[in-house]
């Protein structure tokens, strides 16, 4: 926020840029996290007193993944969002200074 009666300022430019390296990091979420789904424990590889927690591991693996995808997921439409909001107000910003010239030579 600006000084004291100046309200809220913005900068398209800004936005812009956010928008597209919060999508990049969206994007690379996949390919940096190909292998989380899967692991190689199985009910063996947690011996024979715990093998019965082989299970809620594995689950609790899938959903990491999903959660991850999910992210990504989130993160692109916030992307999207905020890079909207930035051509929303260079918009409007350029239909103000349109119609301020209109007025001006009347």
């Amino acid at each position: 926020m600006g000084a004291k009666g100046e309200g809220y300022k913005t900068d398209a430019d800004a936005m812009a840029a956010a928008s597209k390296r919060i999508n990049e990091l969206a994007e690379d979420l996949p390919d940096d996290n190909k292998d989380l789904g899967e692991t190689k424990v199985n009910a063996a590889g947690f011996g024979e007193a715990h093998g019965e927690y082989a299970t809620s591991y594995t689950t609790g693996v899938s959903t990491l993944s999903a959660a991850v995808q999910g992210l990504g997921t989130t993160l692109a439409g916030f992307a999207a969002r905020i890079g909207g909001a930035g051509t929303a107000y260079t918009a409007g910003d350029d239909a103000r200074t349109g119609d301020m010239n209109a007025a001006g030579r009347q």
